[in-house]
């Protein structure tokens, strides 16, 4: 659950910022005030940055090197999300606890509804398999 609440803190302020161009403080009173690395006051230093090559520079690993060679704010979406779902696949294996168990299995069985959807959507609309595949996180 924290790795979650990172990644839509972090993704939420970079969109805060550098999207809706909001100040710092607006952009963190914004955000949750917790996640499993970025925690509040790691939040409000990473607000007051000025570009967003400055803010994964200053993140904590893995995010920085996962977010390293991001050119937008949607691809380093993409690849939280991958590396959130690859969190919940290896949690889901582990003996750990029930809930986080459960919990992981519910978030990915709700990214395969997505990407099944969004395949059904391609092939309706006649969208080539390049780029459905692409939309599914598939690469041929």
């Amino acid at each position: 659950m924290g790795g979650l609440l990172d990644r839509f803190n972090l993704l939420w302020l970079l969109r805060y910022r550098f999207s809706y161009g909001l100040s710092a403080a607006k952009s963190f009173y914004l955000l949750t005030a917790t996640g499993k690395k970025l925690h509040s006051a790691e939040l409000m230093r990473l607000a007051k940055m000025e570009s967003i090559e400055e803010i994964v520079s200053a993140l904590p690993q893995p995010y920085q090197s996962l977010l390293a060679r991001s050119a937008s704010i949607s691809e380093m979406e993409t690849v939280m999300e991958y590396y959130s779902l690859s969190v919940a696949a290896e949690m889901l294996h582990r003996k750990s606890n029930l809930l986080a168990r459960t919990f992981s299995y519910v978030l990915l069985r709700e990214a395969e509804v997505r990407f099944l959807q969004a395949l059904i959507k391609g092939k309706q609309l006649g969208f080539d398999r390049e780029l459905i595949g692409k939309a599914v996180g598939v690469s041929h």
